[in-house]
């Protein structure tokens, strides 16, 4: 018995035992089970998109360098004239009514409401750029409607919502430039990313129930792919993140963001004499965090121009960039800021792209100039995670010189404009932004001087139609309507703009945050050359962007560009010389008076739509054209005399051609033969000697000179 109770004691405890174990075991595993929901949970909502993530990423300077987790293209609807979508062989295919053209109409509760924006899946707004007139910022009502509800998740007048700080405050929230007025007329910007979970559509409403007309818009936005889950904005949005955008827009604004901590930092100093090259190394696998560069030369434009950095990271060349554009100001040493480059007003640039490398990095300057030129700087170094998205940086840069802009043109896009191409590449990689600089020497006093009304045309992956298609150059870049007026700005800047509505030197430039393209194949980016008026410019784009490795740019090193002397004068570009008709435009002259103006007129009653008026002359008027080759010739003198012009003589290299001895009561145009002129090779000076009028308000104006075929064989 007892060993029989033994026995029973025994297989008691054990079947007890075994059943606590099971016990044991299924709470154990209810609560992995448990664990593992609330990990898988946890791990869904790190993955989700929200605006708290996308207000980080923002911030984050060295997310760019990895290809994205979550699947995304980035594309943009825009009012660009619908007569473009045909064949890019078609004239229309740059037609320039880029205002006042929605996706469709639609009737809501009696009101008539124009859609600009309709996207069906997940996605998120992350930039949105509008101008117009009074009519459209003062009257009209924009509308969000997110995941189909029926009510707006946000209604407000155009301006509050996009640049007036009612939704959010600066710099997510601008108009640029402050300085610039009628203040409707700048460029507004929003850069709050709003996010939807399945769908999103804008409108726009008139209080009065009339069609938007000068109403322009770009809006850029992420279209998430199948499994991206995007948590949809609502009324508590900003509520719910209003500390992190206070935090997010204070980065911004001053400029710093997410860095990691600068684990090198070295200074250097190098003396290029023309022509040499020096180099730094680097060989240990790291990330570039900051690149500063002080630039010394007696000639600082051209040592902006014809400096050259160039970078190789891991063996493969990336970097070919003017130091000019590299930092975002092209050849002139202005200041300017945004989040990606800064100079300051000391000349100090820097570049603040987070450049890694797996093994090892290279960095040389090249002077292709004809002068010395000193280098000062330092590089800041940061740990970095190389992983199997980590890309390299590239920055590549090209100029268009002395490139004809078509003739004088209207908005059907008659006339000759053409799709310049900043960038070609092949890989896999993001778009990450661009700096253009150009000179543009088409004549003040008119407003048809302005080079930009050119869209970009982006395709990514291949696409016949590209997915973002413009509605003007100052557009793309922020701003509105050709205003020179300078900004900065984290994401867009104008650092200089004379060259917009009168002849000199613009630089633009924009760099992207949540804008950021990501391409799988390729990507090609151009940009239309949309000029008003018949005249030459230089066009240098230089673009900014990363590839997984072997990635590859299609365009190759300028050099000869790069040596070429910079355009500071109209001279530089339109030179004085007679045309295929023998034709010398009066503009096109040098002039040795100071108060010479320009005065044009598009209506064409003039020859190339301007003439030279010299006015104000006390006694003699030089102006200098170039021949290619000796002759003796007549010329024919185009110009409208004024009665105060008295008696004048006219030479030609000392000698007298004509003399002008009686003058008419009015001023009137007149065309006067010149003979037999001896015409110089290279240079010739025309000179008008006034003898009696003792005013010193005389007054010429010169429409042109053509040099008259002659039988007499060249000298």
């Amino acid at each position: 018995m007892l060993t029989y109770e033994a026995d029973f004691q025994a297989l008691f405890f054990t079947h007890n035992f075994n059943s606590m174990q099971k016990i044991k075991s299924l709470i154990l595993c209810a609560l992995a089970l448990t664990l593992m929901g609330f990990q898988t949970k946890k791990r869904e909502k790190a993955n989700t998109v929200t605006m708290a993530s996308l207000l980080k990423e923002m911030t984050d300077r060295t997310d760019i360098t990895y290809y994205p987790s979550q699947d995304f293209d980035c594309r943009q609807f825009s009012s660009h004239d619908r007569r473009s979508d045909t064949n890019p062989g078609n004239h229309l295919w740059f037609a320039n009514n880029d205002f006042g053209n929605f996706i469709r109409e639609e009737q809501t509760n009696g009101q008539t409401e124009y859609v600009l924006f309709d996207h069906q899946g997940p996605g998120s707004i992350v930039r949105f750029w509008m101008t117009g007139n009074k009519e459209t910022t003062d009257n009209f009502i924009l509308r969000f409607y997110i995941d189909g509800n029926k009510e707006p998740a946000i209604e407000g007048n155009v301006l509050d919502i996009i640049s007036r700080g009612k939704l959010v405050g600066p710099p997510l929230s601008t108009s640029v430039s402050t300085d610039s007025y009628p203040s409707f007329k700048r460029g507004h910007n929003l850069y709050l990313p709003i996010p939807y979970g399945s769908s999103c559509k804008i409108t726009a409403v008139h209080k009065q129930g009339r069609k938007p007309r000068f109403f322009f818009y770009n809006i850029n936005y992420r279209a998430y792919r199948d499994g991206v889950k995007v948590e949809s904005f609502n009324k508590n949005t900003l509520t719910q993140n209003k500390i992190l955008i206070e935090q997010v827009s204070a980065k911004l604004k001053n400029g710093t963001g997410e860095h990691s901590r600068v684990t090198d930092e070295k200074s250097f100093s190098l003396a290029l004499k023309a022509g040499q090259t020096k180099q730094l190394a680097y060989n240990k696998g790291a990330a570039i965090q900051r690149l500063g560069v002080q630039l010394k030369a007696k000639d600082m434009e051209q040592a902006l121009r014809s400096t050259v950095v160039k970078m190789t990271f891991d063996g493969e060349q990336t970097v070919w960039c003017p130091v000019g554009e590299f930092f975002g100001i092209g050849h002139k040493p202005v200041p300017t800021k945004t989040r990606y480059h800064r100079v300051d007003a000391d000349g100090y640039m820097s570049a603040l792209w987070v450049m890694p490398f797996q093994k090892n990095c290279r960095i040389s300057f090249e002077n292709l100039g004809e002068q010395p030129v000193e280098i000062h700087g330092d590089i800041a170094l940061q740990k970095y995670k190389w992983t199997r998205r980590s890309m390299h940086f590239y920055a590549c840069w090209k100029q268009y010189a002395n490139i004809k802009t078509g003739d004088n043109k209207d908005a059907s896009g008659k006339g000759g404009p053409r799709d310049l191409n900043y960038v070609r590449l092949e890989g896999k990689g993001v778009y990450a932004g661009d700096v253009l600089c150009l000179y543009n020497p088409a004549l003040e006093g008119h407003w048809k001087t302005w080079w930009g009304e050119g869209d970009e045309k982006i395709y990514v992956d291949g696409e016949k139609m590209p997915s973002h298609f413009g509605t003007g150059s100052e557009d793309y870049f922020g701003y509105a309507w050709g205003l020179g007026t300078p900004f900065h700005h984290p994401f867009i800047a104008q650092p200089i703009g004379e060259g917009n509505l009168t002849t000199g030197v613009t630089v633009n430039s924009r760099v992207r945050a949540l804008d950021k393209i990501p391409f799988r194949k390729s990507l090609k980016f151009d940009m239309e050359l949309w000029h008003w008026v018949k005249t030459s410019v230089n066009y240098a784009p230089a673009t900014f962007f990363y590839m997984l490795p072997n990635g590859k740019c299609l365009d190759q090193p300028q050099v000869a560009e790069a040596k070429r002397k910079v355009a500071r004068k109209r001279h530089d570009i339109i030179q004085p010389v007679a045309d295929k008709n023998g034709i010398i435009e009066g503009e096109s002259m040098i002039c040795s008076h100071k108060e010479a103006k320009f005065s044009g007129s598009y209506s064409g009653n003039f020859s190339g739509g301007y003439l030279m008026r010299c006015f104000g002359i006390k006694e003699n008027l030089t102006l200098s054209f170039h021949a290619s080759k000796v002759q003796t010739t007549d010329l024919e003198l185009k110009a409208i005399i004024h009665p105060q012009a008295g008696v004048f003589n006219v030479y030609l290299n000392k000698q007298l051609i004509s003399s002008i001895g009686s003058l008419p009561k009015k001023k009137s145009m007149q065309t006067i033969r010149l003979k037999q002129a001896k015409i110089q090779k290279g240079e010739n000076k025309l000179v008008f000697k006034f003898k009696e009028n003792p005013s010193n308000n005389k007054e010429i104006d010169i429409d042109y000179i053509k040099i008259l075929p002659t039988s007499k064989k060249s000298l």
